[in-house]
């Protein structure tokens, strides 16, 4: 039954066609091709397997599925009777009583799952084989490293629990949390609990006791290490209209615990963000209802309140932006400098010399992209501004109209639904064809391409270089993807069959 319902796997080329020459998105006849395009594409499709979005007489699909980073990977799992099974890219695996929390590894090349073998007999199963001895119970949080090499989970086994690093047991915690990898995949860390004390465990090592902490932060390089740590119990009072989380004793507080030192005391901290190349340390901090952001040990200006998602150092490490309130506005602090407010910022990005920046803000109900400071026309949306690797080129999502999404069920995208929106992107300033959602903008590593996906009606496509390419039911979140020898990749659904889908050069996929 299962080999009927998910076999028949097959490639074929659906589509071919020749890129159109130039970005000529144009505004006025004078326009110039922004980025000249000679490639023809072939478009080839595997068929991975069936795809179901509902339940019938005999499968109950639950639908929490998970997507690789790449987007070209998805995994779901599948209840039939009293037995559960993991479909990876359209292929089911073994059959066992329960299942929980799918992993991919961060390439997207493997996948990890807790499964119940037996009577509270646990294991967990890493690409479709058993690869760890049988316990008590595998706690959410198993982890890949990087380059997917590495493995690490939370055990329990009688009133213990503790870390399994590539098959090694580590010492026993009342709880554990947070496994983490560096990211050269050489060193491990997490959370843990013991006699109501936490520590931050890192290759085997616990540190000093606290009260509370939370899960340690590795530098890109590996060789840091910063978490913050609280000494001390806190209370709640009310001032100034405003309730606050303050130390219950002089002395004590929050501090950010960096490569074994400890930093002056706070009442919160919030987010730490090191810097790619692993020099820089920054963090947003709270005293007496103030919020600073600290860089390298320097606090800054004080706001209202710094989002802990929105803190940005540029890929050189040399500048840091973040998001910060003040009154009823919000506005980008920009190495030190504030910007202009707005009621609303959100999707910050730097080019990857560091030199430009962009991101979106909304006054009343315009959005505006603001590119390098400089605001551009105003939309009823405008989403994911992005740039080429060089910084030349500029692109964003915007709409005129209001927009409205309906889930594809299962598959993490949408569909337009509402009379009058049009959705386009804008490149270089320059308006390009009206679709009814855009999502997506990304440009390839060489920066000689650009592609989004798009719908219209209830179809779904990526648009390459300017040109619509085939239409499918649904495109899978996160994808589609640049390959490093220049292939576009993404998953579709057509008619109820998952597709893996390729976009190859002819000159490299003859």
């Amino acid at each position: 039954m299962l080999r009927a319902l998910y076999g028949n796997m097959r490639t074929m080329v659906v589509w071919r066609g020749l890129a159109v020459v130039g970005l000529a998105w144009a505004t006025g006849s004078e326009s110039q091709p922004a980025i000249p395009k000679t490639n023809a594409y072939r478009v080839e499709e595997e068929r991975l397997g069936a795809f179901h979005e509902r339940d019938d007489a005999r499968r109950l699909v639950v639908w929490s599925p998970k997507f690789s980073e790449d987007g070209c990977h998805v995994a779901y799992e599948v209840h039939e009777g009293d037995r559960r099974f993991v479909v990876v890219d359209g292929q089911p695996g073994p059959a066992y009583r329960y299942i929980k929390e799918i992993v991919f590894s961060p390439d997207g090349k493997r996948v990890a799952y807790a499964a119940e073998t037996g009577l509270g007999k646990w294991v967990l199963i890493v690409d479709g084989r058993p690869a760890t001895e049988e316990c008590e119970d595998v706690d959410l949080g198993y982890t890949f490293s990087v380059d997917g090499r590495r493995l690490a989970y939370p055990a329990r086994k009688g009133s213990k629990r503790f870390v399994v690093v590539d098959g090694q047991s580590g010492p026993g915690y009342d709880y554990v949390w947070g496994i983490v990898f560096s990211r050269d995949a050489q060193r491990v860390a997490y959370g843990a609990q013991k006699d109501g004390k936490n520590f931050v465990v890192v290759d085997g090592q616990p540190s000093p006791g606290y009260e509370d902490i939370v899960l340690p932060f590795l530098s890109p390089d590996g060789k840091r290490i910063a978490y913050w740590g609280r000494k001390g119990r806190q209370r709640v009072i009310l001032k100034d209209d405003k309730w606050l989380v303050v130390p219950a004793d002089e002395g004590d507080g929050v501090r950010v615990v960096v490569d074994g030192q400890e930093g002056p005391p706070y009442d919160a901290v919030r987010h730490i963000v090191f810097s790619p190349d692993s020099k820089r340390l920054a963090y947003s901090a709270e005293k007496s209802g103030q919020w600073f952001l600290v860089v390298d040990g320097q606090r800054g200006s004080p706001f209202e309140a710094i989002p802990w998602t929105c803190i940005a150092f540029s890929p050189d490490s040399k500048r840091i932006a973040y998001a910060a309130k003040t009154g009823d506005k919000w506005l980008t602090v920009l190495d030190g400098q504030p910007g202009p407010q707005y009621d609303h910022i959100m999707d910050f990005v730097f080019a990857q010399d560091g030199k430009r920046y962009a991101y979106a803000g909304k006054k009343g109900d315009q959005w505006f992209a603001v590119i390098d400071a400089q605001p551009g026309p105003g939309y009823s949306e405008v989403r994911s501004p992005t740039f080429s690797p060089d910084g030349k080129h500029s692109a964003y999502a915007a709409a005129r109209g209001k927009v409205q999404r309906i889930g594809f069920h299962g598959t993490g995208t949408g569909v337009y639904a509402g009379e009058g929106t049009r959705m386009f992107m804008v490149f270089d300033g320059r308006e390009g064809p009206e679709y009814g959602l855009v999502e997506r903008p990304m440009f390839s590593p060489d920066g000689k391409h650009f592609v989004f996906k798009a719908s219209k009606g209830r179809k779904w496509f990526v648009v390459l270089d300017d040109a619509p390419c085939p239409e499918y039911d649904a495109i899978l979140d996160k994808g589609p993807c640049f390959r490093s020898n220049g292939v576009l990749e993404y998953l579709a659904v057509k008619q109820k069959s998952l597709y893996r889908v390729k976009h190859l050069p002819v000159s490299e996929g003859k």
